[in-house]
């Protein structure tokens, strides 16, 4: 009733109604929901979970040059196709100049932000010094986090420009640690800010961590690799070395239950490095979204 009630105000007052995302046409985006992220800070649980809660279809490129979308649904959810989608986006310089341009007003907008020193170290599986140097030296990995970062900040300003005349917050900040610690509030707040209206929320949230599970272990399937692992067999009667694959997770993660999974072992020395040069040198961002991370 209450998303209704706001596309029917902004049908009549604006002339907006649902279209689909043209990533060279950021003027004609109108009444979209708008999800970015940089990789490995909880988009796959948040987007599978709203799937399943809402029936709401997902849209993402298909490839990381594409400028066209198609559907994302991991768990193979019943959608219903009739509903607005979410747009998901993670940070490519042509996503980042189509927010940039985008009439904050008329859209919505969700950062998932984790803390940086996490997210990429989980993407790009660095080292400890590799984390320091690709930071503290703006390397691309970093700038790309920054680059979505600022693009939300960006959204923050502009609508501060209409906020007084229409008290409706257009954009909203889901942390991946509240994700993980209270999941349950943390996605009711986003589904208020969505405006969707959920039923069955009890029922999924007393199976939560089933559900996180087969959201993680679907989303995992890309990272594995076969490898080739010296077995015992028998075989003749004689027991024999030999080798057969064996698929193997080649990526270190906690699966969600440690939010300090990679940095809990580094040394105070190199993270006070990268908190310094982050409040050095990204001093709003850090006042607004960072300074949780430090330490």
């Amino acid at each position: 009733m209450k998303k209704g009630l706001s596309i029917l105000f902004m049908a009549l007052f604006t002339n907006c109604l649902f279209a689909d995302i043209d990533l060279k046409a950021p003027e004609k985006a109108c009444n979209e929901q708008i999800l970015i992220a940089y990789p490995r800070s909880g988009s796959n649980l948040v987007l599978a979970t709203l799937q399943q809660l809402t029936k709401q279809p997902v849209q993402q490129r298909r490839s990381a040059k594409g400028k066209s979308f198609e559907g994302y649904n991991h768990l193979t959810a019943t959608i219903e196709s009739e509903k607005a989608p979410i747009y998901r986006m993670d940070g490519h310089k042509f996503e980042m100049k189509f927010l940039d341009k985008i009439d904050t007003y008329q859209n919505k907008l969700v950062l998932l932000l984790r803390n940086p020193k996490e997210s990429i170290t989980s993407n790009f599986q660095y080292s400890e010094e590799q984390l320091v140097d690709v930071i503290t030296n703006n390397k691309q990995p970093f700038q790309e986090y920054i680059q979505i970062l600022q693009a939300y900040e960006n959204w923050a300003e502009a609508q501060e420009s209409w906020f007084n005349w229409y008290p409706k917050s257009s954009k909203m900040v889901v942390f991946y640690e509240d994700l993980l610690e209270n999941p349950r509030e943390t996605f009711t707040s986003l589904l208020d800010f969505l405006e969707e209206e959920v039923s069955d929320l009890d029922h999924f949230f007393e199976n939560f961590e089933a559900e996180s599970n087969k959201i993680l272990t679907s989303y995992e399937k890309k990272y594995f690799k076969k490898v080739l692992v010296p077995t015992e067999v028998m075989k003749k009667g004689v027991m024999q070395t030999v080798q057969k694959k064996k698929l193997v997770f080649n990526r270190a993660s906690s699966r969600g239950k440690n939010t300090r999974f990679h940095t809990e072992h580094f040394s105070v020395e190199s993270l006070k490095k990268i908190d310094d040069h982050l409040k050095d040198n990204y001093p709003v961002l850090w006042e607004k979204y960072l300074s949780r991370y430090s330490g």
